[in-house]
């Protein structure tokens, strides 16, 4: 079953950072390394890249795509594109890690994880009021 929140952290999530907090594995995320690949050499990439290394690496684990994420991942595209709804491949690997780890993905672009099953979803760019962030002056 789907369930999406649009009311903020809930109770899952905290303790989903407080769980990993103890993870060993921490890994620089391959789309951080392209950003900041892409970036010319300035002293904001300087300073983005020592922000990545000395805070974000040591505190915030990155799991990884595993088997049982690839096997998840698999039985999904292949359940999606039999409908004509094939996700997009970097979207079915976020959700299957998500999946995989009894995670709530949270997320801005809904509508690119809803047709997953059993994929839980919240958006926190909303607030209780359902009000956009920067919409509240409107």
């Amino acid at each position: 079953m789907k369930a999406t929140r649009a009311n903020g952290c809930s109770a899952k999530a905290i303790s989903l950072s407080t769980n990993l907090a103890g993870s060993q594995r921490k890994l620089r995320s391959a789309w951080t390394i392209f950003g900041l690949r892409r970036l010319p050499e300035s002293k904001r990439r300087h300073t983005l890249e020592r922000y990545i290394r000395d805070v974000l690496e040591p505190t915030v684990p990155v799991l990884p795509y595993d088997a049982r994420a690839a096997e998840w991942h698999a039985v999904e595209r292949a359940r999606l594109g039999a409908v004509g709804r094939t996700p997009s491949y970097v979207d079915g690997s976020i959700a299957a890690v998500s999946h995989t780890n009894q995670l709530i993905l949270v997320t801005h672009n809904l509508s690119n994880y809803e047709d997953f099953e059993g994929l839980e979803l919240e958006d926190w760019s909303r607030n209780s009021l359902g009000i956009k962030s920067g919409d509240e002056g409107s």
